[in-house]
């Protein structure tokens, strides 16, 4: 009895280990851990595509539909020590919103479930525009080709018609 327990637990962490090996190959297949150190450098457009996700076709606004918020940002060298100190942007649900972001650091930028998500090169602008169809607050995210990954503001979707923005 007591050695058929033993064969059951050696048997059970087998597959637990088995099982961690393969996700831990998969995950880093998929780039999220470098298989050797002879990796390429991920580009911009690289870290765009790990990230772009298209957003809801009601979320997306064209060329013609006029922006009723813009705010211009800097992507800052490295993230702030407090996320809640970065500013926000409350807007009212349904107006079209236009983010220009310049950096001079490679990586992408984008509103996760709003907008796509764009790449961003060195010393170069990306305009991020969609309709803010849903309540609630939407970050905007940098992933940097360096691995980094922080807030560089928020967007407060309300149904409220006393929107404003908040630096």
């Amino acid at each position: 009895m007591a050695v058929s327990r033993f064969n059951d637990s050696v048997q059970q962490a087998a597959v637990a280990l088995a099982a961690t090996i393969a996700l831990s190959v998969a995950f880093a297949m998929i780039g999220g851990w470098p298989l050797s150190r002879s990796q390429p450098k991920l580009t911009a457009d690289d870290v765009a595509r790990q990230f772009c996700v298209m957003p809801p076709l009601d979320a997306r606004a064209g060329p013609d539909d006029m922006s009723n918020e813009q705010l211009s940002l800097r992507v800052p060298r490295e993230a702030a020590s407090n996320p809640l100190n970065a500013p926000s942007l409350a807007v009212q649900s349904g107006n079209v919103v236009k983010l220009t972001v310049s950096s001079e650091q490679a990586g992408a930028v984008g509103i996760h479930g709003l907008s796509t998500i764009e790449a961003i090169h060195p010393g170069e602008s990306v305009v991020i525009k969609f309709r803010a169809i849903y309540s609630g607050r939407f970050p905007l995210h940098f992933h940097g080709t360096d691995g980094s990954h922080f807030e560089l503001m928020a967007v407060n979707v309300t149904a409220d018609a006393g929107a404003r923005a908040h630096n």
